[in-house]
């Protein structure tokens, strides 16, 4: 059995955490990450996680914010928050002190993706959009198996799609800080986050549902819009906001299905992603792996 080291690196901390071949995961570790981290703190925690893993390495998988050219192993952008990041080439540092190890490094997006789809929701899947509503809204749209990169290493980027006007990107509304933002300036209620949301709308809170209905239906116009673009058979949705099982996937799905052609409908599901942070840990092994994962 082979062993990996995952890593997923983030604006507020990096996970690493030693993998298996069959998608058995084993948490190592967390570091602080920010603005504030340098090239050499960045390399420094790599290279102990790297130390932390017990036994045969057959190599090391990365998810990172930003925008990556996987080919090449390097990001290329996208890392105002982590600036260190910028031109990083994971593969380089660890040639220096274990030359032939395999280094792979993916968006976070396309990361959890191949996660969802090795061992969560989107097993057996071929054709389907992932999608991380948080800060921002995320996307990866995976075809025949594979994730769609791009002719700039940007596909996917659904978060900038251009929903009002000039600069309206949809993220501005559409992720899930934005509503919660929207609901705290209803309310007058500026502690107001997803948890007291969510709990307003079971208690029947008019405003939060006036709000939640609102974001739901346009989150299904562009869910219908990529379905009828890419014909996809499944939206696995992440972020927070997955949790709220019963109260999100079947409410997309009915806003998205009321915006497509009679004769695409009931064919597309909405699902929950599975795997929570564990899901760009897995995924970012899936390029080392011997055997074709879905």
């Amino acid at each position: 059995m082979k062993q990996y080291l995952a890593v997923d690196i983030g604006g507020t901390s990096m996970k690493y955490a030693a993998v298996d071949d069959q998608g058995e995961l084993r948490r190592l570790g967390t570091v602080p990450t920010g603005s504030g981290m340098t090239r050499a703190g960045l390399e420094t925690a790599l290279l102990q996680a790297v130390r932390a893993v017990q036994g045969p390495l057959d190599g090391v998988g990365i998810s990172t914010l930003g925008t990556v050219d996987s080919a090449a192993g390097r990001v290329l952008g996208g890392v105002e928050n982590m600036p260190c990041l910028q031109e990083f080439c994971p593969a380089d540092l660890f040639a220096r002190e274990w030359p032939g190890l395999p280094v792979n490094i993916l968006n976070d997006v396309r990361a959890a993706a191949l996660g969802e789809m090795w061992r969560g929701a989107a097993q057996g899947k071929r054709d389907f959009l992932c999608v991380a509503f948080g800060t921002g809204v995320g996307g990866c749209v995976v075809l025949n198996g594979r994730p769609l990169e791009g002719a700039f290493h940007r596909a996917g980027e659904i978060g900038y799609w251009n929903y009002a006007g000039p600069e309206e990107y949809w993220e501005l509304q559409g992720s899930a800080v934005a509503l919660f933002h929207r609901g705290a300036a209803a309310l007058n209620c500026p502690e107001l986050d997803g948890r007291a949301f969510f709990a307003r709308l079971e208690e029947g809170d008019l405003v939060c549902e006036a709000l939640f209905a609102d974001w739901l239906q346009k989150a299904g116009r562009v869910f219908a819009n990529i379905r009828i673009l890419l014909d996809l058979d499944t939206i696995v949705v992440g972020g927070g906001v997955s949790a709220q099982k019963e109260r999100l996937t079947e409410p997309l799905c009915r806003a998205m299905e009321e915006c497509l052609p009679p004769e695409c409908r009931d064919r597309c599901h909405v699902v929950p992603a599975l795997l929570g942070n564990d899901a760009a840990l897995l995924g970012s092994v899936c390029g080392l792996l011997s055997r074709e994962v879905g």
